[in-house]
């Protein structure tokens, strides 16, 4: 199977909601719990959403004024045109290219795109979601918003189909763009291992070149976005050292050299467990966690590692349980158990000069437990434990919320913690996800949630030197260029699945 040749625009595009393990509801069931489970408006069942396709649905224009001198004037000025589209989400941009060929040469723009990707800051209330237990399990997805329940399963779908026949072996995201390594079987004893950074809402993908001596050693590749500093972007990889996979070393590839590079940075544990493949992006730098001893960070700027910064003090020698670790809301988060019982739930947020960490919320579980009893299960040694694993944690400093979402056997579910109000947002297939609640560990290991913000991002830059920095006597140079590079793109007339016609499509905007 060439992944270069499937995406959304296969046939399996259409995939219905029914095919996910995560089934969203289409009236989502609120509860507080400051009231009784008896009295709860949770006695009414939600139905599951089903929605009609309206795909081919024709996108109108958004009407700019109610005088026709005033659009005609911001018609035949595409300076002040393009400055009031950069005010409206990728996902509608990507439709609007249909209205016209001005509008598409507008949108589709490599400068465009920079722009946009610097001003526009997706909510990120969707989220990827890979149960790492299983195989080769589907990629499944939760959101937040009803409204993006669609376009979540068009795109997961789409997703699942350029995967089709590939094992994924790691995922990670960084302000909308993807980096997925992936494993494609091709006899036996052999395989083809790829290394992918994709933009699901452009369906536009680059393979990466990968090291030679890095096939069977990567530990855990990273990808770092940040378009309000650049419009490229990097990956870090971390790789086995020695046998005994104790020691680390770093290299970094970087979008604007299509260069992988060694750095100095060595790093060497005493038997604790770290993430490396579940990096968080923060502060400008790329964070790892570990089960007891504290947290790594790797200076991207100097390319050197931080000393570890220790988890927080608590009662038991190390931690029970983690269960989130990550960014929202411009804060570095983590949640961690260190007793099986306790009922509440102290979140950590790291300070910004790394000096420690500090206490930002405190998530009351004992009036979750009462209305989800079976979140908690009774060992034989009659030992309790949570049965729950926490893929998100949402902080909208704006709207003054905090929510984790919560993964039950069969709900998925989203707790204000500022009002104490549980949202229902899906129901779970038991025959799916059901390997991720067969292990007493960490939970923060056993279910990958990713997640997805919208970005016009390329997901390779080489196009974007090819048309603004580099000049080719040629269209065919420049096609020659792309197609050494390995770019792929869906456009508004289909597929392009020449490089050298991507290039001239390029060129000819």
């Amino acid at each position: 199977m060439d992944p270069h040749r499937r995406g959304r625009g296969g046939t399996s595009r259409g995939s219905s909601a029914a095919e996910f393990a995560i089934k969203h509801y289409a009236n989502p069931r609120r509860i507080s719990l400051l009231s009784s489970p008896t009295t709860s408006s949770a006695s009414a069942e939600p139905l599951l959403l089903v929605e009609k396709d309206d795909e081919n649905q024709i996108p109108k224009a958004p009407r700019l004024h109610s005088s026709s001198w005033s659009a005609d004037f911001v018609t035949h000025n595409e300076d002040i045109l393009a400055q009031i589209l950069l005010f409206l989400p990728p996902k509608s941009l990507l439709r609007f290219q249909s209205v016209s060929k001005q509008w598409l040469s507008i949108i589709s723009s490599p400068g465009f795109r920079r722009m946009h990707s610097r001003k526009y800051r997706s909510a990120g209330s969707s989220f990827f979601v890979l149960d790492s237990c299983v195989d080769d399990p589907p990629l499944n997805f939760i959101s937040l918003r009803r409204e993006d329940v669609k376009s979540m399963g068009t795109i997961t779908s789409g997703l699942n189909d350029f995967l089709d026949d590939g094992l994924v072996l790691n995922m990670h995201s960084c302000n909308g763009l993807l980096c997925i390594d992936v494993s494609f079987e091709l006899t036996f004893f052999n395989e083809d291992r790829r290394l992918l950074v994709y933009n699901p809402t452009t369906d536009e993908y680059r393979t990466i070149p990968r090291e030679k001596s890095a096939q069977d050693q990567s530990e855990g590749v990273n990808i770092v976005f940040d378009p309000s500093k650049s419009h490229h972007y990097i990956l870090v990889s971390a790789l086995v050292v020695n046998e005994d996979e104790d020691e680390f070393r770093f290299t970094v590839y970087s979008s604007e050299t299509g260069l992988w590079s060694e750095t100095a940075a060595k790093f060497e544990h005493d038997g604790d467990r770290y993430y490396f493949e579940k990096g968080a992006y923060w502060n400008g730098d790329l964070h790892w966690v570990s089960v007891s001893s504290g947290t790594l960070c790797f200076d991207l700027d100097n390319k050197r590692l931080r000393p570890v910064i220790p988890h927080p003090s608590a009662p038991s020698v190390e931690w029970r349980d983690i269960c989130y670790f990550g960014e929202s809301g411009g804060d570095l988060y983590l949640i961690g158990l260190d007793k099986p019982q306790a009922m509440l739930w102290k979140v950590y947020s790291l300070k910004r000069d790394y000096s420690g960490w500090v206490v930002k919320y405190s998530i009351d579980v004992a009036s979750l437990v009462t209305f989800y009893p079976s979140m908690v299960v009774e060992e034989e040694s009659n030992e309790k434990h949570f049965d729950l694993h926490m893929p998100c944690f949402v902080v909208d400093e704006k709207e003054k919320k905090a929510m984790p979402v919560i993964l039950l056997r069969c709900k998925v579910i989203s707790y204000d913690i500022s009002d104490m109000t549980v949202e229902e947002l899906a129901e779970i297939d038991s025959s799916h996800l059901e390997h991720a609640f067969s292990f007493r560990a960490p939970k923060y290991c056993l279910v990958d949630s990713v997640q997805h913000t919208e970005t016009l991002a390329y997901s390779s830059t080489l196009l974007l030197l090819c048309i603004g920095i580099y000049c080719f006597a040629s269209p065919m140079d420049a096609g020659t260029a792309v197609q050494n590079e390995g770019f792929y793109m869906n456009t508004p007339h289909g597929k392009v699945k020449s490089s050298s016609d991507t290039a001239l499509y390029c060129l000819a905007k």
